[in-house]
C-alpha cells in the first residue's frame, strides 16, 4: 500500500511543480512589462515541437523525479533568455498597448459631461 501511495504522491508532485515552473515563467514575462500570445505559442511550440518524454516515464516513480530534475535544472539556466527568447519568436504582446486600449474603451464607454 505504501508503495502505491508513493508512486502517486511523486506523480501528483511532478505535475505540480511543472505547473510551478510555468507560472513563474508567466510571472517572469509579466514582470517585464509582456504578456503571453497563447495562440502564437501554441504555433511555435507545434512548429519547433517540444522534447517528449516516453509516456511510461511519467508513471514510474524514480524515473519521472529524474525527469523532473532535469527539467528543473535547464529551466533554471534558461530562465534568464526565456523573455528574450519569447521576443525573438514575436510570442509576447506589450501589456501598456493592451492597457492603453481598456483605457479607451472606458472613456469611450462613460464620458464627460
Amino acid at each position: 500500500m505504501h508503495i502505491v501511495i508513493f508512486c502517486f504522491a511523486t506523480i501528483f508532485f511532478c505535475f505540480w511543480i511543472k505547473l510551478r515552473m510555468a507560472k513563474v515563467m508567466v510571472k517572469d514575462v509579466a514582470d517585464q512589462g509582456y504578456k503571453l500570445d497563447l495562440e502564437r505559442v501554441k504555433e511555435v511550440n507545434d512548429q519547433i515541437g517540444e522534447p517528449r518524454i516516453p509516456t511510461f516515464a511519467i508513471f514510474i516513480p524514480i524515473i519521472n523525479l529524474a525527469v523532473l530534475l532535469v527539467y528543473m535544472s535547464m529551466f533554471a539556466k534558461a530562465r534568464a533568455l526565456v523573455t528574450d527568447q519569447l521576443f525573438v519568436l514575436d510570442c509576447l504582446k506589450s501589456k501598456a498597448d493592451n492597457f492603453i486600449k481598456s483605457e479607451k474603451e472606458q472613456q469611450c464607454g462613460k464620458p464627460n459631461v
